[in-house]
């Protein structure tokens, strides 16, 4: 899941809606992604802005684990969503 979000990022600048994310991770139930997510929340890997708390964003511990997997950065996201560090949790 979380690879898919980075991979999202990657080629739309955006993460993909649910229900999109649903479809790209083969999953059949959007519940079962919003499960997902909110694990990956809970672990520190994505943020939900206040202003727009159905859009999940990555983190820089996303990031790190992407670098680390694939040796290689994530293009900037400034401009594109919220960072992480703009979102007041």
């Amino acid at each position: 899941m979380l690879s898919v979000l980075l991979l999202s990022m990657q080629v739309h600048r955006t993460t993909p809606p649910i229900r999109r994310l649903a479809e790209m991770c083969g999953c059949s139930s959007v519940a079962t992604v919003y499960h997902h997510l909110l694990a990956l929340e809970r672990q520190g890997y994505v943020q939900r802005p206040s202003i727009r708390p159905h859009l999940f964003v990555t983190t820089e511990k996303a990031d790190a684990w992407w670098s680390e997997l694939k040796g290689e950065t994530l293009p900037a996201k400034a401009g594109i969503v919220p960072q992480p560090s703009e979102v007041k949790v």
